[in-house]
């Protein structure tokens, strides 16, 4: 958004994606196919690297970038630092 002449494009697919607002980085999440569960991946756009992978043992109903770092029963807090 703030390139809007220098657009990024990419071969990711989705059924929503989150925008970091401090940094160029995207949080995308997708369906398991055949699953009420989700994948959730978190990319450095500048780099072009997946930094984390995770698969939500539930569906997401509602997921925000609460700092620079979610279902309809829990609340998940997932740092994008370290390797776990």
């Amino acid at each position: 958004m703030n390139m809007p002449m220098q657009p990024l494009r990419s071969p990711v697919t989705g059924d929503s994606a989150l925008m970091n607002p401090n940094s160029r980085i995207l949080a995308l999440k997708a369906k398991l196919p055949g699953t009420t569960r989700d994948h959730i991946q978190i990319f450095n756009i500048e780099a072009k690297v997946k930094i984390k992978s995770h698969k939500i043992p539930k569906q997401v109903v509602f997921w925000k970038w609460i700092t620079s770092k979610i279902t309809q029963t829990s609340v998940y807090h997932w740092s994008i630092e370290g390797y776990s």
